[in-house]
């Protein structure tokens, strides 16, 4: 039986996944049977030994799991290659393994299989390079606040999306701010009754955000931004991580409004019971700038389909400070074909 553990949010950061690991190491495979000797701050991050064969792992922690390739391709990291290749043959206590727990998979089969030829020319005498997806035991949670949804991890055996609320239930209280006249909505521009279909490509600076990733977005379907012009409302509207050649994901829009009303208490009510930020905590003047989105669910894309994406879009489009629409039904039903 799980032991379900609250855990805080955090900024994406190598030093959290070592904290969360410190925590958890014990009740994760491959990591059960061992015992944790050291942790550092030089590569390798940590040592554990194997209780039933005596066996020894190394372990390097790393946010992104494409960040290990400054370790290979570093002068400074050469040394300690040389002593854990010689460790990895040492009779008595050799080094079996080398275990690469990360966070957010940003790297495709194929940059994995790279990633595990380069360790073995480094350190042939290793029999294992294994990577360890530590994200995929922590769910995306959230505790009703008396005035917002106070995001957190839960640390669970298996992964949880399930939604916090739906997204019938939203759609009738945003029609219900609007036959009130506390909202303004806008066209979303979808392909259906004689509209274009619009997509739209927005950066997500994720040194800002207060969580990892997208996984928080799929348990909701409420999100504001400052990208989206009132007549180019996008059906899709893409995340590209700052400093990332990929996409993220993209918000399925169904519904989009202006606020017009903003000292209306209908609003705080709106925002406790389907964001995570606290109405009150926004000035009048930003709420009416801002376009606030109701979106059916969050498609998140792997690394290979992120960088597919990314580099077809790259060939027509440049991305800048405001990202950029996508008007082209050629462009539009490729990335379909891509996104699914």
């Amino acid at each position: 039986m799980d032991t379900a553990t609250r855990e805080p949010i955090f900024r994406g950061q190598e030093q959290a996944v070592v904290y969360f690991f410190s925590r958890y190491w014990h009740q994760i495979e491959p990591f059960c049977h061992k015992r944790l000797d050291d942790i550092q701050t030089r590569f390798p991050d940590a040592s554990m030994e194997d209780k039933r064969d005596r066996d020894w792992a190394a372990i390097e922690f790393e946010y992104a799991l494409t960040n290990f390739y400054s370790h290979i391709s570093s002068l400074k990291a050469k040394a300690t290659w040389k002593t854990l290749n010689d460790a990895a043959s040492d009779p008595e206590d050799p080094y079996d393994s080398l275990y690469i727990v990360y966070w957010e998979e940003d790297a495709d089969k194929e940059e994995q299989r790279q990633i595990r030829e380069k360790c073995k020319k480094h350190c042939p005498n290793l029999k294992r390079v294994e990577f360890v997806d530590l994200s995929k035991y922590f769910s995306p949670c959230f505790e009703p606040e008396p005035d917002h949804l106070e995001p957190y991890w839960e640390f669970r055996q298996e992964k949880c999306f399930d939604e916090v609320y739906s997204f019938a239930e939203i759609k009738a209280e945003t029609l219900k701010l609007e036959e009130e006249g506390v909202i303004r909505r806008l066209k979303v521009n979808d392909g259906l009754r004689g509209r274009d279909r619009i997509y739209k490509v927005a950066g997500f600076n994720k040194s800002r955000a207060n969580f990892i990733e997208c996984d928080h977005w799929k348990r909701i379907h409420f999100y504001t931004t400052s990208a989206s012009a009132d007549a180019s409302i996008p059906a899709r509207l893409f995340l590209k991580p700052t400093g990332c050649q990929r996409i993220s994901g993209c918000f399925e829009v169904k519904l989009a409004f202006k606020i017009v009303q903003p000292e209306n208490s209908a609003l705080a009510d709106y925002y406790r019971r389907f964001y995570f930020y606290p109405y009150k905590e926004f000035d009048p003047e930003y709420l009416l700038k801002k376009t606030c989105l109701v979106y059916s669910g969050f498609t998140e894309l792997d690394a290979h389909r992120g960088v597919k994406l990314w580099n077809f879009l790259d060939q027509y489009y440049t991305f800048g400070p405001a990202g950029y629409l996508i008007r082209d039904p050629r462009h539009l039903a490729r990335i379909d074909d891509i996104v699914g």
